[in-house]
Order: C-alpha cells, then sequence, then structure tokens
C-alpha cells in the first residue's frame, strides 16, 4: 500500500523513475573526463571506480546510463567491447558502426517483410486482410526505399584488374 507521499507502509521510498544512476555515472565522468579517440577503458578500471562486478546488473544499467549521458552531453560514442570494456571510437569508425547497424535492421525488417508475405490471406477476414494488406503495402514500400539506400551507401567497386601481359620466359 502506497500513501500519498509516495512512501510505501514500511517507510522505503518508491523509485518510479528507474534505478537512480546519476551518483555513479559522475564518478565515471570524474575518472574519465576527457575520453580521447581510440582510447580503452577496460572492465577492471570501471569495477573499481564502481565498486561493483561487472556482473551485476547495476553494472549494466550504470554504464549505459554513463554511454547514454556521454554521448548526449559530448558527442562521445562508446562501444562495448565484449569480456574486454568500452572504446571510443574515431569519427570514421563511428560512422562505419552506425551504418553497419544500420544495414543489420535493414535486414531484419527484410526479413519480416518476407514473413508477412507468407501468411495465409484467405485466412483472415475482410478487415483484417485490409489491415495486412496495408502492412503490406507500407513495410514493402519502406523496404525498397531502404535497399536503394543501401546500394547508393555501398562504397564503389574496384575496377576489374586488366589482364597481366605474357611473361617472357
Amino acid at each position: 500500500m502506497v500513501n500519498e507521499g509516495g512512501n510505501d507502509k514500511r517507510g522505503w521510498r518508491l523509485n518510479l523513475g528507474g534505478m537512480p544512476t546519476e551518483m555513479d555515472v559522475k564518478k565515471l565522468m570524474n575518472a574519465w573526463p576527457d575520453i580521447q579517440a581510440g582510447q580503452m577503458i577496460g572492465y577492471a578500471e570501471v569495477e573499481k571506480v564502481l565498486a561493483l562486478s561487472r556482473n551485476d546488473n547495476r553494472f549494466r544499467g550504470v554504464t549505459d546510463a554513463w554511454r547514454r549521458t556521454l554521448e548526449r552531453e559530448s558527442n562521445v560514442f562508446l562501444k562495448v567491447l565484449a569480456t574486454i570494456g568500452f572504446q571510443r571510437l574515431s569519427e570514421a569508425e563511428r560512422s562505419k558502426h552506425h551504418a553497419r547497424k544500420w544495414v543489420g535492421g535493414l535486414r531484419l525488417a527484410s526479413r519480416e517483410v518476407r514473413r508477412q508475405k507468407c501468411v495465409n490471406v484467405a485466412a483472415l477476414d475482410e478487415r483484417t486482410r485490409g489491415e495486412h494488406d496495408h502492412r503490406l503495402r507500407v513495410m514493402a514500400a519502406h523496404h525498397e526505399d531502404a535497399s536503394k539506400s543501401v546500394r547508393d551507401m555501398a562504397p564503389p567497386k574496384a575496377p576489374e584488374q586488366l589482364p597481366r601481359a605474357p611473361s617472357k620466359g
């Protein structure tokens, strides 16, 4: 039971806004005030600053909040390196990283368009069939537009090599 002040009957304050991470994020911001491109920050270093194990759920919540804060306030993107830690990407690496993520999302979307086309329309009632057709048209249009973007975004292919001159021998 919660009273008017937001406290439950044991006197504990309910936290409905998620896990409070501000104090721990400040510790990380103070530990690494100026992260340079290419700089690696190991999990062990972060564990020492936070006094948390990397296997704790709180560690994940705090480091996610830290990364979001860095990106929002300083335009610094830290990539998670599994089992190692974090690395600030250079602007070129960052561009490639986000493009790969985008293309991966498009692959997922393409798969869902194919799956949407496999729905047995005969089993749908008239209203649901109309909704299905509308979704399929919208998804297919977005898929086609995104596919063109991917083709336009691809780096130019190298010219074919000229045939080698026969060796004198």
